[in-house]
């Protein structure tokens, strides 16, 4: 129900403050959503929104500038931009799902505060740089699918990072976050394939409270291995000056 959800979700983003105030106020709104002061699954709202929308939608937008720069289309920046804080849009309406709540403050924080912090971070070439080289951070999303019964499956927002650690060349610490998190180690082949394994946690329900509106997320435990291939894709032109194409491709 989109025009119900833009609704829903216009309304916080037009009065973020009469929201914040109407729904548990400012203290539970800065310790639950901004700073990392609660830590249970009903509270804890400001993991997803480091992860996901300040470094996850902070590495689409710098890839999608590096995308539209490639490809010599015009105003890179600002569309890039655009296109993943309209990507944010449609997230927030799609948790929404047309439910008759009062308008939530995590819609305040992901909009105003990470989502358009990621944008404004990876602003930064350097910082670019840092994720892409150091950190390995790519986008390890699901292939969405339209079935035969017209419903949408295997849409999922998922990040892999591989982090060095230290006297050990090949072997990484390796993190999966998104609507799962997985922690384990990524072991680099010399031939540049890798295979990871690791153990987590997923969210098995997005419950959302009929009486307060408070969501949470119900967890259960999860594992995986996977298997992929890693290098710098080589660019069809040269970057022109000035220009950093520094993401790392996975596939």
């Amino acid at each position: 129900p989109f025009a119900h959800s833009g609704r829903r979700v216009g309304r916080a983003l037009a009065h973020p403050f009469s929201t914040i105030s109407e729904r548990k106020g400012w203290e539970h709104f800065l310790t639950s959503e901004i700073f990392p002061l609660r830590f249970t699954s009903h509270d804890a709202a400001w993991v997803p929104n480091y992860t996901l929308h300040l470094v996850g939608l902070g590495q689409t937008y710098a890839a999608l500038d590096e995308f539209y720069r490639a490809h010599d289309v015009p105003i890179a920046r600002p569309l890039a931009a655009a296109t993943a804080l309209g990507a944010g849009m449609l997230n927030e309406m799609t948790e929404s799902n047309g439910g008759d709540f009062p308008p939530s403050p995590e819609m305040i924080a992901d909009m105003y505060v990470f989502n358009v912090g990621g944008v404004i971070l990876f602003s930064s070439d350097a910082v670019r740089r840092f994720f892409a080289e150091k950190i390995q951070l790519t986008d390890w999303s699901g292939m969405p699918v339209f079935m035969s019964d017209g419903t949408l499956r295997n849409a999922g927002q998922f990040y892999a990072a591989k982090i060095p650690l230290p006297k050990l060349e090949r072997t990484r610490f390796f993190v999966r976050m998104g609507l799962s998190a997985i922690l384990g180690l990524s072991w680099m082949r010399a031939d540049g394939t890798s295979w990871s394994a690791g153990v987590g946690g997923t969210g098995v329900r997005h419950v959302i409270d009929p009486v307060t509106a408070v969501e949470s997320i119900d967890l259960d435990w999860t594992a995986g291995v996977f298997y992929d291939r890693t290098g710098p894709r080589r660019p069809t032109r040269p970057p022109v000056a000035g220009q950093t194409r520094s993401f790392v491709v996975n596939s």
